[in-house]
């Protein structure tokens, strides 16, 4: 990705400027692009194991509410059956 910019820069110093940055890159920012994304990878990971402990409680009361209030509605039924039939 390093180019010459200059036409009056040497050979060798753009030959040992490209050997420089290859070595820190391969040194330092190769591990520290793969660590950011496993770090990232582990973030998601635990945002969505997070988010499923958040909204299965309240799946499971939802869905608790409305067999209760199924409930209730049936009972009511019921026993409007018993007093005027």
């Amino acid at each position: 990705m390093i180019r010459k910019h200059r036409e009056i820069a040497s050979d060798l110093e753009f030959s040992s400027t490209r050997h420089f940055v290859s070595k820190v890159y391969e040194n330092v920012l190769k591990n520290y692009h793969k660590l950011t994304l496993n770090a990232i990878s582990d973030v998601k990971i635990a945002h969505t194991s997070l988010n499923e402990k958040i909204n299965n409680p309240y799946i499971k009361i939802t869905n608790a509410t409305i067999s209760h209030f199924n409930k209730k509605i049936e009972d009511s039924k019921n026993y409007m059956k018993k007093i005027f039939y």
